[in-house]
């Protein structure tokens, strides 16, 4: 069975439990302290897999001569994704919603974005050593470390060419670790979205934001078919 038809059977299985006892996976410390579990072990070796792999791809790519036509497809694919997930969601905002989603909460947390000098410093800190100590999502510091290596391991050096076999072979052990993981994974879906759904489900103030989850109302609704001809 592939794997995208487990992890659809994993969600579409919790989704069903978690409609059916609410109660049973939202209040539940077992599946609260899970739902981190299963994510940590999702991206447990997500990261070692994207460095060595990267900097093994960046090599080969020099060495073919295609470093930059990958590079500029990368480039081209994002800002047309961008554009394009940019205009869906303004049209989204434009014609499905009926009105502003109302502000439930006096005052919230708040949360600075990080400035260009402040990228760079996480980016290239003093010790290049950091970098594999960050905790969270932040990807880009590894990436730009695994690039540098990639494009100073020529095949042609003496001194550099065990190092690529090294990078190969550890990348595809990472690799299959991952593989393994990702096979066992559509077992935690099933408590995962389970528990995800529940917590919806217990949302008091879900009501509010249904045109985020729902939109065949509006497609079935009158309005729909007064625009559509206007």
């Amino acid at each position: 069975m592939k794997v995208w038809i487990k992890y659809l059977i994993g969600a579409v299985l919790g989704i069903v439990l978690g409609n059916m006892f609410p109660d049973f996976f939202a209040d539940n410390d077992i599946f609260t302290s899970g739902t981190k579990v299963i994510l940590g072990i999702g991206k447990y070796t997500f990261f070692p897999l994207i460095f060595f792999a990267v900097a093994f791809s960046v090599s080969r790519l020099i060495t073919e001569h295609l470093l930059l036509k990958v590079f500029l497809k990368i480039v081209l694919f994002t800002a047309a994704s961008s554009l394009l997930l940019t205009f869906v969601g303004g049209a989204a905002a434009l014609l499905v919603f009926q009105g502003r989603i109302p502000i439930v909460a006096e005052g919230g947390l708040d949360f600075v974005l990080p400035t260009l000098v402040q990228h760079i410093t996480m980016i290239f800190p003093e010790n290049f050593f950091s970098i594999f100590t960050i905790t969270g999502n932040y990807l880009l510091p590894l990436l730009v470390l695994a690039i540098l290596i990639g494009v100073h391991m020529n095949p042609t050096n003496l001194h550099t060419r065990p190092v690529i076999l090294i990078f190969d072979s550890i990348a595809r052990i990472f690799f299959d670790i991952n593989s393994l993981i990702i096979e066992f994974m559509a077992i935690g879906i099933v408590f995962l979205s389970a528990f995800l759904t529940a917590s919806l489900i217990r949302n008091q103030q879900i009501e509010l934001y249904k045109y985020l989850f729902i939109l065949n109302d509006w497609y079935a609704s009158p309005d729909h078919t007064q625009r559509s001809r206007l």
